[in-house]
């Protein structure tokens, strides 16, 4: 992957860090024509099978424009007050090379004209401003595109390089407006290709007007007084145009000396400011923000959300690790359960990649001790999981909340990443806050890992070597066995086809079976997905007490004197317990690790074998998530889901009280009035099965839960949890190659043909070939 971004200027370790984890993006023969999907200034929509590293794709592209804007800044503009940096004998005036946005294409041996081919505004400034004194120079439209448009004026080095959206910037228009902090009023006339557009600048008076084909057309601005001291630059903004600057003279229109007016060129030496790029710039050139850029409080450059505290503390580690390989790169964690005095210092001390959850960025923002006046990178991490958390708004609110005024590479770039982003309700968002988004679909949206092999165990309370492991004599567990307490023993009918008898035999079921599974397996580490908080709290407690009652208390022990050793990671434990629970999973002090789905996203552990679903989720999608903890970085991973057989309901608690079923005994269904529904587990494994296309998933039997034929010769002697073979390895790229080819070479045809079509009309209109600027 080295060779896909050695262009992009990064450094050999910072590339040598992430090539590893990028393994995943797309394949050798076709990566580095498909990588601009990812890296470009456009809105994006990556979707990709979990475990393939998308966590990486997007910390990659936020620190290399995180180090290309401070370089910037630090090579940027330090005189943007006059006095202190006049020109001494510097003459040459010109469109500047370093000034500008990327987009504005520079030509001319003397450098005077400017061409834009996309239809954004782009722009830039000239090399020189002025001080004091009254200056003039000339613009001429020499062509248009079928949207084409050009803007002309004066701006300071504060400005944005959309000419006139800001207080720093005066621009007059084609469409015979003049525009001034983004309002366009109407001034003047239209202009097009072949008028000549005078700008003048006052700064005795401290105005600013324009001339169409030497006509003066009246003072356009009166600066207030806070601008009159800095210097003022030559500036042009275009879209789908292409223009030429006069500088130097003749001119084609005779300059009102009479007046005092000057052409730029004929300033006065110690009027003219030469701006010093050496030195580090407070004011951030050209990014619009009007406040003063550089590394104030709370203000970021880019913003990370993430629908869960573990997943952004992970993230914010990873780009941690990341941004060692670099320097001067301010990383914070924004989010509940942390230590909110050191977290504000952190934002007191400055940032440029800000990483945190919805909820705590909103508090932080409200509060003032976030700022977004210089944000332009906002990405939301398994953005599907904001929506099922009923948090659209939030997000809409943190969108309008960042700035959007700029122009290619200075514009708010938004981004989704998740391995689920097909619903109608992600599309909906996606126009709501994103500008044309590019679609980045790797495997397509019903992808899984290729390296996951799925089984299921069906929980019959009708069969008989199930039945057997409910008796003391052949289960000594099963005098452990805690369950949710939806059924009451003494209540139960003794009746065997009884539902509600048959759901509480498949709760006792589970455990055990849990258990048989966990030894037939061997298994030494194994991610165990619960529903609910209560059913972890329950798991947690039959596998201590199952294991000989050791409960793991974290580095006191390493937990493996419980041969069933675990701890939990779900969303009623305190951020410290999360924390040191998973690292102690990490760390192998104890061998499972049961979970809500709060830890189904993003969460990763190097070659996990197994992950267990000890009941499946209620959306087929949280599926997907689950088992893409296995078959990460090409390692077999094996998901096993326990599963009421056909013909069998689990009843189970939904609650609907105001006390989220704390103290709640309702037993009642929701329909009733109660805080239970049945829950079809069998309904939901065809849903599974749809979405693997699969008629059916194979099925372990008891009594000894042994791998079907089929999947155990496929594993070719590799175990769970190790690397695949070659062979398999080979197969899945070919796959993918042949998947992404067709797209590929669409994208690389169409920009062949828009580059050709723009140079035929050059050819044809323009009188000449483009410069190479």
């Amino acid at each position: 992957m080295a060779g896909g971004f050695e262009s992009l200027g990064l450094g050999e370790e910072l590339i040598q860090a992430i090539e590893g984890d990028l393994n995943w993006l797309l394949p050798t023969d076709v990566q580095d024509e498909a990588i601009p999907l990812i890296l470009g200034g456009g809105d994006v929509m990556a979707a990709a099978e979990t475990g393939s590293g998308k966590t990486a794709a997007f910390a990659l592209p936020v620190l290399q424009l995180v180090m290309e804007t401070k370089r910037r800044e630090a090579e940027g503009k330090s005189g943007t007050t006059c006095g202190a940096g006049e020109a001494k004998n510097e003459r040459d005036w010109r469109l500047s090379g370093v000034d500008r946005d990327g987009m504005l294409g520079i030509e001319g041996v003397d450098g005077s004209k400017a061409f834009v081919t996309t239809s954004r505004w782009v722009g830039g400034r000239s090399t020189l401003g002025v001080c004091k004194g009254k200056a003039y120079f000339e613009a001429t439209l020499l062509e248009e595109g079928n949207q084409g448009v050009g803007r002309v004026g004066w701006s300071t080095a504060r400005a944005n390089y959309n000419l006139g959206t800001d207080k720093y910037g005066f621009g007059y228009g084609g469409t015979g407006k003049k525009s001034h902090e983004g309002r366009f009023e109407t001034y003047g006339e239209i202009f097009k290709k072949g008028d000549v557009i005078g700008s003048f600048l006052d700064l005795e008076k401290g105005t600013v007007g324009f001339s169409k084909n030497g006509v003066y057309l009246g003072d356009a601005f009166v600066m207030e007084e806070s601008l009159k001291g800095l210097a003022w630059f030559p500036a042009v903004a275009l879209k789908e145009a292409r223009i030429q600057i006069n500088f130097t003279g003749p001119f084609r229109h005779p300059v009102p000396t009479e007046r005092g007016f000057l052409g730029v060129a004929e300033l006065p030496l110690d009027g003219v400011l030469k701006p010093d790029f050496s030195k580090h710039s407070a004011s951030g050139a050209g990014s619009g923000g009007g406040k003063g850029g550089g590394n104030s409080l709370g203000s970021p450059f880019a913003i990370i959300i993430e629908p869960a505290r573990d997943l952004a503390e992970q993230v914010y580690s990873c780009i941690c690790d990341y941004s060692r390989h670099v320097e001067g790169v301010d990383i914070a964690l924004v989010m509940g359960g942390n230590d909110q005095r050191e977290t504000k210092a952190g934002l007191r001390s400055g940032c440029d990649i800000v990483v945190g959850t919805i909820g705590k960025l909103m508090d932080f923002m409200k509060r003032g001790l976030l700022n977004m006046d210089r944000a332009r990178f906002l990405i939301l991490d398994e953005a599907d999981r904001f929506l099922e958390a009923g948090e659209r708004a939030d997000v809409i609110t943190i969108y309008q909340r960042l700035p959007k005024g700029g122009v290619g590479d200075q514009r708010l770039q938004v981004c989704f990443f998740s391995a689920t982003l097909h619903s109608p309700e992600i599309t909906e968002l996606a126009k709501a806050i994103c500008d044309r988004p590019t679609w980045v679909d790797l495997k397509g949206k019903d992808s899984v890992p290729e390296a996951v092999h799925h089984v299921v165990v069906e929980m019959d309370p009708e069969d008989s070597a199930l039945q057997a492991l409910l008796h003391p004599t052949s289960s000594p567990a099963a005098q452990h066995v805690v369950t949710d307490n939806v059924h009451v023993a003494s209540s139960l009918s003794q009746d065997p086809q009884d539902v509600e008898r048959r759901s509480d035999m498949i709760k006792r079921l589970k455990p055990l079976v849990l258990l048989k599974i966990i030894e037939a397996y061997d298994m030494e580490q194994c991610i165990i997905f619960c529903r609910t908080n209560l059913d972890c709290n329950n798991l947690e407690k039959f596998l201590n007490l199952a294991g000989g009652g050791q409960v793991f208390k974290g580095k006191v022990e390493k937990g493996k004197e419980n041969i069933y050793s675990c701890c939990v990671l779900a969303g009623m434990r305190s951020m410290d317990e999360r924390r040191r629970n998973l690292q102690a999973f990490k760390d192998g002090d104890v061998r499972f690790l049961i979970c809500t789905d709060v830890a189904a996203r993003g969460i990763d552990i190097q070659n996990l074998p197994f992950v267990i679903n000890y009941t499946l989720p209620d959306a087929v999608e949280n599926y997907i998530h689950r088992v893409g903890r296995v078959g990460r970085a090409d390692c077999l991973g094996l998901a096993i889901s326990l599963v009421a057989a056909s013909g069998h309901q689990e009843k189970v608690w939904y609650h609907t009280c105001t006390n989220k079923g704390k103290g709640c005994s309702n037993r009642e269904v929701t329909d009733k009035g109660g805080c239970t529904v049945w829950f079809d587990e069998y309904d939901m494994l065809r849903q599974v099965e749809a979405r693997l296309h699969t008629e059916s998933i194979p099925h372990l039997v008891p009594p000894n839960f042994a791998l079907p034929p089929a999947i155990k010769s496929s594993l070719g002697g590799a175990k769970y949890g190790e690397a695949v073979s070659n062979q398999v390895v080979n197969e899945t790229v070919a796959k993918h190659v042949a998947l992404l080819r067709p797209a590929v070479q669409e994208l690389i045809d169409l920009e062949q043909r828009a580059q050709t079509t723009w140079l035929s009309l050059r050819q044809r209109y323009g009188g000449g070939r483009p410069g190479l600027g």
